[in-house]
């Protein structure tokens, strides 16, 4: 299996912890009467009873310290009263072993929930020093709480597995958030200790297995040199990360797939046939349990721990599969397409038009699921073509599934985490078909699929939710393009909910996706009102530079020129020479030209790029347009 390329990070921030932005931002403090009285009554007394003399006060003081940092206002005020300070310069160092249990157990939390901001302010405070220091006396101390429990009452071993748990949690937090923090945390030799509690010879507490099967995730992923250093001890290792990947926790098992396709991606080659062909049945079948399930009563004050941990497990399998879809479409540049040995089971599996109800979408969809296998024919293929089969006929169906937005609002972490998977699978295939023709009926009808049941809903129903609707808009730009915009489109004015989407867009990204998604949906020569609608938003764009945002305006460029290319398409004299297109592109081009000009190139080498070659061609276009135009006239 090839290598995928990997991008340079310049920021420190890591993507892992939130790869698709989907953390809820929290809403601004806001001081009232209510929050005063909070403060005085709960915030103070507890804080000041955290250097009481008595250690049976400041124990409950970090219970309830506990409790507060739960709520986000309460947590607010306890970080105004610097309790991160607190907790490390005091509790952690504390002369009861109670006290310095729960203060970890509030550092971890205090990193969960807030997430880059103070887990930086952590490690910059040398938070991984007095981690180093505790995992010695966890060391220490395992042998006594694991091998011979006898030897241990039940409150040391109680507080053995909290500190553990936090200690743990606290590390995958810190190597999710910050570049920094997993660099140091990759040279503590902390492997060995966590490969050891998932040994299944030793009685480990589910909960704890579970932690430290997705901190040694986070810490593999984009990690070369941990997992090189992982490979390079294989024997120990490798067959174990195996054996997990039929462990009976889901959490376990999704977490060892992701394990294992992170050393996939290491540059150390990996001595065994295990690759990511081989993952995706395991991930793809814990979606597809996930996507058949109810969730139409679901309340998340009333989920067992259980299900906690299925959707959990379904986060990540999610993740994981999206990362593939990605390291597949790495690979297609250097691979070569396989002869079809079978184009009776490859094209036209599905026949007849898709009915246009959402309804009958799922239907077809959950039988989908259901009778269709690659897993038959997979003699047929290797490498990248088997993982392209494989996410085509079977992980896709089961990802449109749990990508829909008939799930409850409280699931909203799992449909943005499957609109992220979809969007990866969407634009792999769609650059593989290029290549791959055998891939390309099916992959049609899955398009058609995915704009009735995820994206119409979604765009039609003006959602306000904007991290929503640009996950969505990331789909439908994939899903328009394979379709080179011939979409049975149920809502006949869905354009102009693009075109209101943008100007609503808060960011640069959106904007561009609603402008990729317009240009392909005015291809299509029998929508003459469309395209002339996108046509004149598009020319508006332009016209409106400087201050049109350079991404936008780059991918606004690129589509008029898709679009109005050759004077033979049906709607070119109705739309671009009569409502005179090119006398505004003529007007735009130094205004174009001003915002060009107004990208660094040494701080956005990329961007500058393409909008230079952007505007190189788009002068060209002109100029060609122009003499078009001539001849025409002259043959008139």
């Amino acid at each position: 299996m090839g290598k995928a390329a990997k991008k340079f990070k310049k920021s420190d921030a890591r993507k892992a912890a939130d790869p698709i932005g989907a953390r809820p931002k929290k809403p601004a403090f806001v001081a009232t009467p209510q929050t005063d009285a909070l403060h005085k009554s709960k915030i103070l007394p507890t804080v000041k009873s955290l250097a009481s003399a008595s250690a049976t006060d400041r124990a409950a003081a970090m219970l309830t310290c506990n409790e507060l940092l739960r709520d986000d206002t309460c947590r607010f005020m306890l970080l105004k009263e610097r309790i991160v300070a607190k907790l490390m310069e005091d509790l952690v160092h504390d002369s009861s072993e109670d006290v310095v249990v729960l203060a970890w157990s509030a550092l971890c939390r205090i990193a969960r929930e807030e997430g880059y901001d103070q887990s930086v302010n952590m490690f910059r405070k040398d938070i991984l020093s007095r981690i180093k220091t505790v995992l010695e006396k966890l060391f220490g101390s395992i042998g006594s709480v694991v091998v011979d429990p006898s030897k241990s009452d039940a409150n040391t071993a109680r507080n053995f597995w909290t500190l553990t748990e936090s200690i743990i949690g606290l590390l995958k937090c810190l190597s999710e958030e910050s570049e920094q923090a997993l660099d140091a945390i990759s040279k503590m030799n902390i492997v060995p200790f966590l490969m050891g509690l998932l040994r299944p010879s030793i009685n480990v507490p589910e909960s704890i297995r579970s932690i430290v099967a997705q901190c040694l995730s986070s810490l593999t992923e984009d990690n070369d040199d941990l997992t090189s250093k992982i490979i390079e001890e294989q024997a120990h290792y490798v067959p174990q990360l195996i054996q997990l990947k039929e462990d009976k926790s889901p959490v376990i098992r999704m977490s060892a797939c992701a394990i294992l396709h992170n050393l996939s991606l290491a540059p150390t080659e990996i001595e065994t046939d295990l690759i990511d062909a081989q993952l995706l049945p395991t991930l793809t079948s814990f979606i597809k349990h996930t996507a058949v399930l109810d969730f139409s009563s679901y309340n998340p004050a009333e989920t067992s721990p259980e299900d906690q941990a299925g959707l959990r497990a379904a986060q990540i399998a999610l993740e994981v599969v999206a990362s593939v879809a990605t390291s597949a479409g790495y690979e297609l540049d250097g691979a070569e397409p396989e002869a079809n040995p079978d184009p009776e089971f490859i094209g036209g599996v599905e026949s007849g038009d898709e009915d246009d109800e959402m309804a009958d979408d799922i239907a077809e969809l959950r039988e989908d699921m259901d009778m269709t296998t690659v897993e038959d024919h997979s003699d047929l293929y290797s490498g990248v073509d088997k993982i392209l089969q494989y996410l085509l006929e079977t992980t896709t169906p089961a990802v449109i599934l749990l990508s829909k937005p008939t799930l409850p609002t409280s699931l909203s972490h799992i449909q943005l985490r499957a609109l992220a998977a979809l969007n990866n699978i969407a634009w792999t295939l769609d650059a593989a078909v290029a290549s791959r023709s055998r891939l390309s009926s099916k992959w049609r009808n899955h398009a058609q699929t995915i704009w009735n049941v995820v994206i119409e809903p979604v765009i039609s129903g003006n959602t306000a939710d904007i991290t929503l609707a640009d996950a969505v808009t990331g789909v439908a730009w994939a899903v328009a393009k394979a379709a080179g915009g011939n979409l049975e489109v149920q809502g006949v004015a869905l354009h102009k909910s693009f075109i209101s989407l943008y100007r609503a867009a808060t960011t640069d990204e959106l904007r561009t996706k609603c402008v990729g998604v317009l240009g392909c949906l005015a291809l299509p020569e029998e929508k003459l009102e469309v395209n002339k609608d996108i046509g004149i938003f598009l020319v508006g764009l332009l016209n409106a530079s400087p201050n049109t945002p350079a991404q936008p305006a780059i991918e606004a460029m690129n589509s008029i020129m898709d679009i109005y290319s050759d004077a033979v398409f049906q709607y070119d004299r109705p739309v671009f020479v009569e409502l005179g297109f090119l006398q505004y592109l003529e007007t735009a081009a130094p205004k174009i030209r001003t915002l060009i000009r107004r990208i660094d190139r040494k701080k956005f080498p990329e961007l500058r790029e393409r909008a230079d070659e952007a505007g190189n061609n788009l002068t060209r276009f002109i100029a060609y347009k122009k003499k078009e135009q001539n001849k025409q006239q002259q043959q008139q």
